[in-house]
C-alpha cells in the first residue's frame, strides 16, 4: 500500500501524472484509441490503482463534522460576527458548519437553521429561507419571539417570490401567537407584533394566477439546453456547428463549420462519474455536486 496521500484531489493527480511520465505510461495513453482503452490502461496500472484505492478510503475514513456542540457553538458565533460584519457570504457557510456539527435534535441544529434562514433571506435565496425557518420553527415552540421572527422572514419570501396567499398565513400566524392583552407583551414582542400589522397592511391580495415558484430551476434550464442543441452525428458531444480535423501540425482539433452565433451551445457533455472534492463538499449535493446554498446534515 503507497504511502498516505495528501487528500487534495490536485495533488493525487501531480504525483499520478508525474509517475505515468516517468514509466512512459503517459505516452501508451495517448496512443489509446479509445476513452475505455486509456481508463483500462490506467486501471491496470498497480501504482495508479492502489493510490487511486488509497485516496477513496482516506476519503471515506476522514471523518469530517463529527457532532460537538463547543464546534458547533463556535462556528454559529463566528457566524453570527460575519453576518453583523456585513459578510453574508461568510456567514451562511459558518451557519451551515455550525449545523453539521450540531448534535441531533438538539437546539443548536434548530438555532443554526434560524440563524441561517436570516442570512438566506438577505441573499435573497427564498425557497432556502422558507425551507430553512420551517426546520427552526420544529424547535422554537415555546419561544413566541423567535417563532415571530421565523414566521415574518418566511412571509418576506413568500412575498418577494410572489405567493402574496402564504405571506398572509405567515403573518397572521405569527400574530395569532401574542395574547390579545398587548399589555402583557414585552418591548421586543410589541414591536414584532407592530411590524406583522404594518406587513399585513401592505401585503397584496392573492391573485387568481399567483405563481410561487421562484426562476427557473437548474433542471429546466438544463432542459432547454438540451432540446436547443442540435447534436453531432460524428462527433460524440459536439453541435453539428463543428467537425473534427487532424494535421501533422496541430494534431487533433475542431473547427468551426459555420458561423456561431453568440452564445450557441458548442459542446455539451454528461460525465459518466464524478466526485465531489473534500474542500467544498459540505456546500456541494454529493448526488450531482450541485451548489446548494442550505444543506442539511
Amino acid at each position: 500500500m503507497p504511502d498516505k496521500l495528501d487528500s487534495k484531489w490536485q495533488q493525487v493527480l501531480d504525483i499520478l501524472t508525474q509517475k505515468a511520465a516517468d514509466s512512459g505510461t503517459i505516452v501508451k495513453v495517448k496512443e489509446s484509441k479509445s476513452n475505455s482503452d486509456r481508463i483500462k490502461l490506467c486501471y491496470d496500472d498497480p501504482f495508479v490503482r492502489e493510490h487511486l484505492k488509497s485516496w477513496v478510503h482516506e476519503i471515506v475514513e476522514r471523518k469530517r463534522f463529527c457532532k460537538n456542540k463547543e464546534i458547533s457553538n463556535q462556528y454559529r458565533t463566528k457566524g453570527n460576527k460575519a453576518y453583523a460584519g456585513a459578510n453574508p457570504g461568510s456567514a451562511l457557510d459558518l451557519y451551515t458548519k455550525a449545523l453539521f456539527y450540531a448534535h441531533k435534535d438538539s437546539e443548536d441544529v434548530y438555532l443554526s437553521y434560524g440563524n441561517r434562514s436570516a442570512v438566506l433571506l438577505f441573499l435573497g435565496k427564498h425557497k432556502e429561507c422558507i425551507e430553512d425557518a420551517n426546520k427552526a420553527l420544529e424547535w422554537s415552540e415555546k419561544d413566541l419571539t423567535r417563532q415571530c421572527r421565523l414566521h415574518i422572514r418566511k412571509a418576506k419570501s413568500f412575498r418577494a417570490l410572489g405567493n402574496h396567499s402564504e405571506a398572509q398565513h405567515s403573518l397572521r400566524t405569527a400574530s395569532n401567537l401574542f395574547p390579545a392583552n398587548i399589555d402583557k407583551l414585552d418591548l421586543k414582542q410589541s414591536k414584532l407584533l407592530s411590524e406583522v400589522e404594518e406587513m399585513l397592511k401592505n401585503v397584496p391580495p392573492p391573485a387568481d394566477d399567483e405563481d410561487s415558484n421562484e426562476t427557473a430551476s437548474s433542471e429546466v434550464v438544463l432542459q432547454h439546453l438540451k432540446n436547443s442543441f442540435n447534436p453531432n452525428s460524428k462527433l460524440i458531444g459536439a453541435s453539428d456547428s463543428v467537425e473534427m480535423r487532424k494535421s501533422a501540425k496541430k494534431g487533433r482539433h475542431v473547427i468551426a463549420t459555420r458561423d456561431i452565433e453568440l452564445g450557441e451551445i458548442v459542446f455539451f457533455e454528461e460525465p459518466f462519474t464524478f466526485v465531489c472534492l473534500p474542500d467544498p463538499s459540505h456546500l456541494h449535493c454529493q448526488f450531482c455536486c450541485r451548489r446548494t446554498h442550505n444543506p442539511h446534515p
